[in-house]
């Protein structure tokens, strides 16, 4: 453990040390920046592959860390991808950590990780954040679900006005007509009315015109 504890502590200096490899030209040609893979480079003027003072730093074999602790984590731990029960119960929880494979859906990664606690192996994931993710998923459903309702029944009330609407247009036909008629009967009555006022006062003078001359 402690030639371990010492070599970990040794990969951790190389690790701060080590440059950034980037491949040459990645930073000019769109089609490279993309897919900044390492390529090592070939070109006869290559300044990359003639190790010139000031250029970018190659891939080379000294920059490896120590061999015994390679592919370890900082903590000493070897990391295992898992995809179900039987592969995290075959796991040492004392030498591996496991890392669950993104093809695991969400409630199957809650099921793996609570019973990775209660066998005491270390995971890269956490119950409280998959518990969380999960809640907002099933918000999101509710939400999706009551929004397809809402655009089910928008065609069904749009019926329904209409027929509320055309059974309404007779009704409001048969009240303007009543409404006509009656306005234009007091039409009428107002005309007529002047007109026997005047047919009266004409009979009245006629009638007084008569016992003048003949007496009473």
């Amino acid at each position: 453990m402690p030639d371990t504890q010492k070599l970990l502590a040794v990969k951790k200096d190389l690790r701060k040390r080590r440059p950034e490899f980037i491949r040459q030209d990645s930073w000019l040609r769109t089609r490279i920046g993309n897919n900044p893979k390492w390529r090592r480079p070939k070109g006869k003027h290559s300044k990359m592959r003639e190790k010139r003072v000031g250029k970018h730093a190659r891939v080379e074999i000294g920059y490896r860390g120590p061999a015994q602790v390679r592919g370890l984590t900082l903590t000493g731990m070897a990391p295992k991808i898992i995809h179900n029960l039987e592969e995290l119960q075959r796991l040492n929880a004392k030498t591996d950590i496991a890392i669950l494979s993104s093809a695991i859906g969400l409630k199957a990664k809650i099921e793996i990780t609570k019973k990775a606690q209660e066998l005491g192996i270390k995971t890269n994931t956490k119950t409280e954040k998959l518990n969380a993710r999960l809640a907002e998923l099933k918000k999101e459903k509710l939400e999706r679900e009551q929004a397809a309702k809402k655009e089910k029944a928008a065609p069904a009330t749009a019926e329904k006005t209409e027929k509320k609407a055309e059974q309404a247009q007779p009704a409001a036909a048969s009240a303007a007509a009543t409404t006509q008629v009656t306005e234009k009967k007091t039409e009428t009555q107002k005309q007529t009315q002047p007109k026997q006022k005047t047919e009266r006062a004409a009979k009245s003078d006629k009638q007084k015109t008569v016992t003048e001359k003949h007496g009473p």
